[in-house]
């Protein structure tokens, strides 16, 4: 563990910690911690709650294991990636979220596309549950 803590963010609604995934190699002084390339934001669906929050890396903080990532080898960090359906938008939304081991990439996309108040594309439209899926996986660093 680095010595400030591991990397989260809270919860926008219920303040819940969100373990980041990360990787501490000792060639390094600070860990290697996942954030989207090329994204000044973090989309992430709280497990919790199904709420969808939006970050900058200026929001996350360096803390202890949050209490509900203690059986953290019983979650996995997704990333999912839809296409906007609005006529004419077709604008590409990158969600995240932390959930238990036994989901699949179809339970994954299905409980992003249902979070509250819904995921938004760049033109501020808000996703169907139908929305085109382009990939889900686990985020590995």
């Amino acid at each position: 563990m680095y010595s400030q803590g591991f990397p989260q963010v809270a919860c926008q609604l219920g303040g819940e910690q969100i373990l980041l995934p990360y990787q501490n190699l000792k060639e390094i002084s600070v860990p290697r911690y996942y954030w989207p390339n090329n994204r000044e934001q973090l989309v992430l669906v709280c497990r919790e709650h199904g709420h969808t929050s939006v970050y900058s890396n200026k929001e996350l903080r360096w803390g202890p294991l949050p209490p509900s990532d203690h059986n953290q080898t019983l979650t996995n960090f997704w990333k999912a990636e839809f296409r906007c359906d609005r006529q004419n938008c077709g604008k590409i939304v990158l969600a995240h979220t932390r959930l238990g081991i036994e989901h699949t990439s179809e339970s994954v996309a299905k409980f992003l596309l249902e979070s509250r108040p819904g995921l938004k594309c760049a033109n501020n439209h808000v996703l169907p549950v139908r929305a085109q899926v382009l990939f889900v996986e686990i985020v590995r660093l």
